[in-house]
């Protein structure tokens, strides 16, 4: 069947949304194939352990085959984060988005027959983009109409058991790079951190609050910094650590208030922060983080815990 229009604009539109629903198409296609077979080599080598580590580690390498398929690089600033769901539980993401860039934003969960879906959301809640297929990595592709807030939401169907963690990565047109060999370093020592952390404080462990993340990654160069708006905190002992690299880095953690007062923070800039805080009443608080001192961007991991 053949189109006709005299109108040469409608034509080259209706060619432009034919070109860009194929393309997302395939990069789709590409990406679950390419993750289906890693992640296949990962259950033999690592098993199916359901860890923020583990979760983290398939979102970025997700995000990496992203950036090898295309022309998107990881978003500067925030670009990963880690939740623990239950089945039909969500968690939502507020982020920064800027007129007439384009976005992809891939989810993961914690092996690939788990279904998740994800959405974004503009600030008056109206659902702009989606991916609802049966999989666990479901890929929205935007380009923002307008500078502004918008909401992502990730979705956990189903999985093989009651409570999974779940991942995001988040990518743009004219990003950073992230190298493969740089991530397997920071997250090293950052989960090596972790570890310590909770074995050395009785009752810690990953922040499993429904609707709270636990884990953040971002790319940032020095001076740079990024702000958490509201995160929950419950009464009693919260810790945050975090971890920069690949190269020496210095950083700062602060936990404040929404008039900017600050009720915690780390007592010197580290590449490995840690911040103690007991929170005397339950509260939402806001968490800064300062890269104080790097050579190059870096990426840093923070991660919390209750």
């Amino acid at each position: 069947m053949a189109f006709h229009f005299t109108d040469r604009s409608r034509f080259f539109t209706v060619t432009v949304l034919h070109t860009f629903v194929f393309r997302s198409l395939m990069l789709r296609v590409l990406l679950i194939i390419s993750v289906t077979f890693i992640l296949t080599e990962n259950v033999f080598t690592q098993g199916l352990s359901d860890s923020p580590q583990r979760v983290l580690s398939n979102a970025f390498e997700k995000g990496n085959l992203m950036v090898a398929l295309s022309d998107h690089q990881w978003r500067p600033g925030l670009n990963l984060a880690a939740a623990h769901l239950a089945i039909g539980g969500t968690v939502s993401l507020n982020v920064s988005l800027e007129e007439g860039v384009e976005y992809v934003f891939v989810a993961s969960g914690p092996y690939e027959q788990a279904d998740v879906d994800l959405y974004l959301r503009d600030s008056t809640g109206t659902i702009l983009a989606r991916d609802q297929q049966e999989d666990g990595t479901p890929v929205v592709e935007f380009r923002a109409p307008a500078n502004g807030a918008y909401q992502l939401q990730l979705h956990l169907v189903a999985a093989n058991e009651e409570m999974a963690y779940v991942a995001l990565s988040l990518l743009c047109r004219r990003g950073r790079q992230i190298p493969e060999q740089d991530y397997h370093k920071v997250a090293t020592g950052f989960f090596a951190a972790a570890h310590k952390v909770r074995a050395s404080v009785p009752g810690i462990d990953w922040q499993k609050q429904p609707g709270e993340w636990c884990l953040f990654g971002y790319s940032l160069r020095e001076n740079e910094g990024a702000t958490l708006r509201k995160l929950q905190h419950p009464e009693g002992q919260k810790i945050i650590a975090a971890a920069a690299g690949p190269e020496p880095a210095e950083i700062s953690l602060y936990l404040g208030t929404d008039d900017g007062q600050i009720v915690a923070k780390t007592q010197q800039a580290t590449a490995y922060p840690l911040l103690d805080y007991s929170n005397p009443a339950v509260s939402d608080l806001d968490l800064r983080l300062d890269v104080e001192r790097a050579r190059a961007h870096i990426l840093v991991l923070v991660g919390v815990f209750q």
